[in-house]
């Protein structure tokens, strides 16, 4: 119980392809570029690993697509972790009016060396939002709303 809140009562929504295959950084997920040994071996293992869970929805697909297909409501914490910086930007855009005031977004690779890139696109797009972004000492970055 975090401040008196059965913590399996609120939602949580896991998007993925759940596919081994290695993504370029763009986004895209072939069987061609091998496969990621960090990836989900398969959707029915996911599955299996989250059955106890009732309020983990398993959502399969790519993003931002997979965003429209469900309902997901007030977001309190969002965790950015597509190693796709122009998706995780498109999809934090498409969800900004979701969160929460004081909500948490937390960035993966946002400062982590080799990644200027997504550095410089969440640093746009906060100016744009009116926000700040902590930097953490691995490398993540966190905005709250």
């Amino acid at each position: 119980d975090f401040l008196g809140t059965d913590l399996s009562k609120i939602p949580v929504f896991l998007f993925d392809t759940f596919s081994t295959s290695a993504t370029d950084n763009r986004g895209k997920q072939d069987e061609s570029f091998g496969k990621n040994i960090y990836y989900a071996e398969s959707f029915d293992q996911v599955k299996r690993n989250f059955s106890r869970f009732t309020n983990v929805h398993l959502i399969q697909g790519l993003l931002p697509v997979s965003l429209g297909e469900v309902q997901i409501g007030p977001i309190s914490f969002l965790h950015i972790d597509l190693n796709a910086p122009e998706i995780e930007i498109e999809c934090l855009k498409l969800l900004w009016k979701d969160i929460l005031p004081g909500g948490v977004v937390l960035i993966d690779d946002y400062a982590y060396s080799g990644y200027e890139y997504t550095n410089q696109l969440f640093n746009t797009l906060a100016l744009e939002l009116g926000v700040s972004i902590l930097t953490t000492a691995y490398g993540q970055g966190i905005i709250i709303k």
